[in-house]
């Protein structure tokens, strides 16, 4: 193929087995030794979703494995692509991480709310895992993910929006608008979501449990199609979600519980378990952040801060005085830590550096005093919106 990359989307005339052998024809090798081409190629079917029927788009953990159903033009897939506003990055294991920050899709709102709109049924299936349960209301609720034509809640087809630890479903019918309480959220931990629904049927699966079913909703779904846009994590301008989410499909169907069950057991095997101690420590030494140009072609850095431990809250921990890698800069911004002034006390959820080796490809800075005697650990807490209980 010469030095030019390109992205492949073949449709395939049946379902792949376990694993398919496709042969190239009317391609050639340019390189000296034609032998290290090899014109057929494995292709593993993959494990989530088990069922593609009637997707519209997938957000999987790698850029492969995500596309979205053009349904103006082309009418065949394309890749998807996610635009950054704000904190928010994809982080090194695939998963979309929101700090006060939004990702767009461009071009996929059209033909999700074309083709449900025809079909009058959809399923979203995504993964939660909240930074923060104590936060949003109903009335100024956290959007997670957004299918709307324009501004204001009249302009929304449907968005799943958190407030406190309640998840929501908002979702245009022809009978009208109507919000609905699905389940509980829980904080920090990867939440599997599946929410279905066609014309006097509503469910929501919990990690592969039934937690909701509404029979009363009747209408069909008369939804606008002017926008172009899926958007991720709230409006610009506006009180944003913070967390993580991985594992996003749009449906133009109904999702069995079978199917949605099957889901959640491939999700989870791809879930890491990794010892989490919580404590509150005090800020004593912070590295300094390093400038977008010093980083660059990179955009997010990791710095290096150094804390004493006041209280272990959850966990085990040997020594008092421990370093801390915290996003300095995420998306070319500074991160919420750069808010925090040296002598702040805080509650910081972390993890053993060493159990994150996607963290090795990873800008870190660091320009404390070294300490051979200072664990290090990585904070994955979420200090909401830069507002965290704090103690001088």
């Amino acid at each position: 193929m010469g030095e030019i990359e390109t992205d492949v989307i073949l449709k395939l005339p049946g379902k792949l087995a376990r694993n398919d052998v496709l042969e190239l024809t009317g391609v050639y090798s340019q390189s000296a030794s034609r032998k290290t081409f090899n014109r057929k190629i494995t292709v593993k079917r993959q494990a989530w979703p088990v069922n593609r029927t009637n997707l519209l788009l997938v957000l999987g953990k790698n850029e492969w494995d995500r596309f979205y159903y053009d349904n103006n033009a082309a009418h065949a897939f394309s890749s998807a692509r996610l635009n950054p506003m704000g904190l928010a990055r994809i982080n090194n294991t695939g998963k979309i991480d929101l700090r006060g920050g939004q990702f767009t899709v461009p071009k996929t709102n059209q033909t999700i709310s074309e083709i449900c709109k025809a079909e009058s049924a959809f399923s979203i299936e995504l993964t939660i895992t909240p930074g923060t349960v104590t936060v949003g209301d109903k009335k100024a609720p956290r959007h997670i993910i957004t299918n709307r034509s324009g501004p204001g809640n009249k302009r929304i087809n449907f968005s799943l929006f958190q407030a406190q630890s309640k998840l929501y479903l908002y979702i245009k019918t022809s009978v009208g608008p109507a919000q609905v309480a699905l389940t509980d959220l829980t904080k920090s931990t990867a939440n599997h979501i599946v929410v279905s629904y066609k014309p006097g049927e509503l469910i929501c699966y919990l990690n592969g449990k039934a937690v909701k079913k509404v029979d009363k909703l009747k209408g069909k779904l008369n939804w606008f199609s002017q926008s172009k846009d899926l958007i991720i994590g709230g409006q610009k301008n506006k009180k944003t979600w913070w967390g993580q989410l991985n594992h996003i499909a749009i449906f133009s169907r109904v999702m069995t519980a079978k199917e949605a069950v099957a889901n959640y057991r491939a999700v989870k095997k791809t879930i890491r378990r990794i010892p989490r101690i919580i404590v509150k420590a005090k800020l004593t030494a912070k590295s300094k952040i390093p400038s977008p140009g010093d980083i660059s072609p990179y955009v997010d850095s990791l710095i290096v801060n150094e804390y004493n431990v006041v209280e272990i809250i959850k966990g085990q921990m040997d020594g008092k005085k421990i370093h801390v890698l915290q996003w300095g800069l995420i998306a070319k911004k500074h991160g919420p830590i750069s808010k925090i002034p040296v002598g702040t006390i805080l509650v910081l959820e972390l993890e053993a550096k060493d159990k994150h080796p996607e963290l090795n490809s990873e800008v870190i800075r660091n320009s404390i005093k070294e300490d051979d005697d200072a664990d290090i650990f990585l904070d994955v807490s979420y200090h909401v919106d830069g507002l965290i209980k704090t103690e001088k």
